[in-house]
Order: structure tokens, then C-alpha cells, then sequence
């Protein structure tokens, strides 16, 4: 095996805190997107350098540094833009300067196209002083999550929530090919996303289930700046120039480092005190199930991310108490925001319910409460949203809710109208 790291690179690698982290938002500081959705895409890059060829060893499991990065906001916030600039990067690193290339997936697929693009991407990794492994890794950049992922196709959904944790070995039994096996499973996906688009797709099982809770959601409500043309927000083209070049060169190293990452002492009494005390110090009141869930994850968020921000400012795979800091911290900020966005899971299937049932009491022209709670309770089994529900379809004045003072029994009545 050739010994890459003779090959002639720039030096030194980044020395400020954040190493090529913070040199890349220095690069990109004249986008309108915000500092933090460009962090992420720049996480997402040291991550598609790095693939299955570094790990952290927990013996009964390995955590690898790939991410589900789901960009969310309105049309027009220069998301697609975020994520072209991020991964333009890792597509010029020299080939023929780094010992496995950095592998690229399709955009819009089915799980079998992607099974046969893993079969493409294939290959072996030797790393010194360790056995051969196999490595079936990409990297999948999606402008629009929309052509790509459908939530009611449930074996895409399926195959995406396994292959998150990197399995050593993925098999499908399909009627055409029989068996398929891809070994050394590591995919990374860059997407964007609009909160629209969340709330129609994930339904509050999807919300709860294993996918969800494996993305990292990054929202933004807004441009941070308007830029008419980037051109003059580059006062020096040739400096930005030579900053392109000095990222890609680091990127080349981060694509040399292999082998497994370890937590310093005080990283690892960090983490277990953070892990301890403040992840499941308590739970939060009126948790969702969805922030439940995902909390369990966290852990093996934070240690994936923590690997990145450690490849991007140096060689050695030590992982310092800084770098896991780093790594909640960028956790921290991103959740307020992306549970305003699950806040609005179910706005529009509730929208649909509703004129489901007030269609169908205008067939009939009445219903007693009872038939509208048992049509009510095959799509919301949880009581109070129940309750919730019938008050709002009472006060909507499209029905109307009548007792009979013999029997007390309620019905609901369709509400003419001369519209």
C-alpha cells in the first residue's frame, strides 16, 4: 500500500479553533444562509472525506461519522446553494492524491438502485497492523429531499434507518435477484427540505418510529442577509481564491486519516457526566414522544459529529473534552427550531380528518357522538387529542352538537349552509 501521507500538501492545516470547520464558514460568509445551516453542510463534507475508514469502538457496536443533514426552510434560502458549495469541495479533491476517493450516490432513487450503486462503490480498505475491511460508502446530495424520499415507501424508509448505523453487512432477499448482500454499509446524505414538505410526509409514526430521529433537522425561518451579487461581497478574489484551494488541500488529509478515534480522559468524564446528568437528568415537561425518542439517539449523534470536528482540525484520531463539547453544543442550538418544525406534524392529515368527517355528516345530516368518536379514534387512538379534536370540529360551525334532555345523548347535526 502506498504511503499517502509522503504526497506534497500545503502546510500548516488550519490552526484556528474549528480548524477547516471555521475556515469553510470563512469561505462561505457571503451567503444569505445562516452561520449554523453552513456549519452543518460543512460537517456533512469532512463526513463524506472520512467514510467507514474511521470509527469509535464501543465493542459491542461501532459509531461511524455519517449523518442524515436535512436542511429545512422556505423556498429561496439558498439551501440547495449551501449544499452544492459544501460537497463541490470534496468532488475536487485530487483522486489520484488520496487512497479512497470519496464516493458519490444518486439523487433521486429507489432503495434497489441504491443497493446497485453500493454494489458499484465497493471496495477494500487496508489500513496498517488491521485485517482487510470492505467498504460499500456514499454520500447522497439532494437539492429536494421531495424527488428522492417518499415516507410511505416503507422499504426506502426502512433501508435508510438500517444502513444509518453502518452494518457490517446489509442483505435483501428480492423475487428477482434472490439474496442481495452489500458489506460495509456507510452512506451520508445532504438534503433540503421545506417545513411543508415535513409536515405533509411524517405522520406521527414515522415522527415516532426510527428515521425521523436519525436526521439531524436544520431550520431556518429566513435569509440572515440579503446578497444581490456575491461578487461584491468578495473583497479579494484572490484570497478567496487561495482559501478554496487551502480547503481542498485539508480535505485530502482528512481523506488520509484511517483507523479507529479515542476519547481523551477528560473527553470520556465529560461525556459520561453529560450522558448521566443532563441527557437523562430529567425528563423535560410536555416531552414529546418524538424528543423522547430522539434523545436516545443523541448520544450517538454527538460522538459522530465529535469525530468530524476532530478530522477537521487535526491528524491524530484523538477526540479531546473541546470536540465533544463542540459537538453537543451544535446539537443544542439546532433543536428549539427543529421541534418548532415537528410541532407541525399532523396539521394537515387533522385537515383532512375533519373534512372527512364533516363530509360524512353532511351524507347523513346527523350522527350521534358516538359513531363520529369510533370514526374519529381509527386515525387519533390518543384520548386528549380525541377531545381536542371533537372541540374543534364543534366550534368550526360546520356542525353542530345537539343534547337530547330525555335521553342525554349528543349528536351532531350538518349546519346548512346558503353559500
Amino acid at each position: 500500500m502506498n504511503d499517502w501521507s509522503l504526497l506534497p500538501l500545503p502546510e500548516p492545516r488550519f490552526k484556528e479553533p474549528g480548524g477547516w470547520l471555521s475556515a469553510y464558514l470563512r469561505f462561505t460568509d457571503s451567503s444569505e444562509a445562516p452561520d449554523y445551516m453552513r456549519l452543518w453542510c460543512g460537517i456533512g463534507a469532512v463526513s463524506a472525506c472520512l467514510e467507514r475508514k474511521v470509527w469509535f469502538d464501543q465493542i459491542r457496536f461501532k459509531y461511524y461519522p455519517n449523518h442524515y443533514i436535512v436542511l429545512v426552510g422556505p423556498p429561496g434560502l439558498s439551501k440547495t446553494t449551501c449544499i452544492l458549495n459544501a460537497l463541490e469541495l470534496v468532488e475536487k479533491v485530487p483522486r489520484d492524491q488520496v487512497p479512497y476517493p470519496p464516493g458519490e450516490g444518486p439523487t433521486n432513487t429507489t432503495w434497489q438502485a441504491l443497493f446497485h450503486r453500493f454494489e458499484k462503490v465497493a471496495r477494500t480498505v487496508e489500513i496498517p497492523g488491521l485485517d482487510p475491511m470492505p467498504m460499500s460508502a456514499m454520500t447522497l446530495k439532494i437539492s429536494d429531499i421531495s424527488s428522492f424520499l417518499n415516507t410511505e415507501n416503507v422499504e426506502l424508509v426502512g433501508f435508510l434507518t438500517d444502513v444509518w448505523d453502518c452494518p457490517s453487512k446489509w442483505d435483501k432477499d428480492t423475487r428477482k435477484d434472490g439474496q442481495k448482500i452489500v458489506e460495509g454499509v456507510w452512506i451520508n446524505i445532504l438534503a433540503g427540505a421545506t417545513p411543508s414538505w415535513i409536515a405533509q410526509s411524517f405522520n406521527q409514526n414515522t415522527m415516532d418510529g426510527g428515521f425521523s430521529t436519525r436526521c439531524i433537522f436544520v431550520y431556518a425561518a429566513g435569509k440572515v442577509k440579503k446578497v444581490a451579487f456575491v461578487e461584491d461581497e468578495i473583497a479579494d478574489r484572490k484570497k478567496y481564491d487561495n482559501l478554496k484551494e487551502d480547503l481542498i488541500a485539508d480535505l485530502v488529509r482528512i481523506c488520509r486519516i484511517m483507523g479507529e478515534y479515542k476519547l481523551t480522559p477528560e473527553a470520556k468524564a465529560w461525556a459520561k457526566d453529560w450522558y448521566d446528568n443532563v441527557l437523562w437528568g430529567g425528563k423535560e415537561p410536555n416531552e414529546s414522544t418524538y424528543l423522547g425518542v430522539y434523545k436516545a439517539r443523541k448520544q450517538a449523534h454527538s460522538m459522530k459529529v465529535a469525530m468530524c470536528i476532530a478530522a477537521a482540525q487535526r491528524n491524530e484520531r484523538i477526540i479531546t473534552i473541546d470536540d465533544v463539547k463542540m459537538a453537543v453544543s451544535y446539537l443544542d442550538h439546532i433543536e428549539p427550531e427543529m421541534l418548532k418544525v415537528f410541532s407541525r406534524i399532523g396539521e394537515h392529515s387533522l385537515s383532512r380528518l375533519q373534512g372527512e368527517v364533516v363530509a360524512l355528516i353532511a351524507r347523513r345530516k346527523e350522527m350521534s357522538l358516538a359513531e363520529v368518536t369510533r370514526y374519529i379514534m381509527r386515525h387519533i387512538p390518543d384520548h386528549n387529542q380525541l377531545v381536542g379534536f371533537l372541540q374543534v370540529l364543534k366550534e368550526s360551525g360546520l356542525v353542530r352538537m345537539e343534547t337530547n334532555s330525555a335521553t342525554g345523548r349528543v349528536k351532531f347535526l350538518w349546519v346548512e349552509t346558503t353559500e
